[in-house]
């Protein structure tokens, strides 16, 4: 059995362009959500999963939660969006391949393909 967890936090006491805004989303911090879905000067997230090594492929379940906001004072754990998903993944020359599907607390759904790591 394998168990992984992960934090991510970003804050900002100032204006910061566009381009400089931390970003959170799915597949990890957020299944069903798109990637680096929200914007803002403000991110929190974790995550959690556990999976289990078959045959050369790696299966878990995956949760987590998260939000992002522009000021601190906005920052409230009952704003978090979260979801839940299942992954297969199986290393390779490339790196890891990996194909992951989430549903959102709202009912979306989302699918993810990658190779390597980010």
């Amino acid at each position: 059995m394998i168990v992984e967890a992960a934090a991510l936090a970003g804050f900002s006491g100032r204006d910061v362009p566009d381009y400089d805004l931390h970003r959170i989303g799915g597949p990890r911090f957020l299944p069903g959500h798109s990637r680096e879905e929200l914007w803002a000067r403000q991110v929190f997230g974790v995550a959690a999963s556990v999976g289990r090594d078959v045959r050369g492929f790696r299966l878990s379940l995956e949760g987590g939660g998260g939000g992002a906001w522009d000021r601190r004072e906005q920052i409230s754990l009952a704003d978090l969006q979260w979801g839940v998903g299942a992954c297969v993944a199986r290393q390779t020359r490339l790196g890891p391949v990996t194909l992951q599907a989430g549903i959102d607390e709202d009912g979306r759904k989302a699918v993810y393909l990658s190779t390597g790591r980010r």
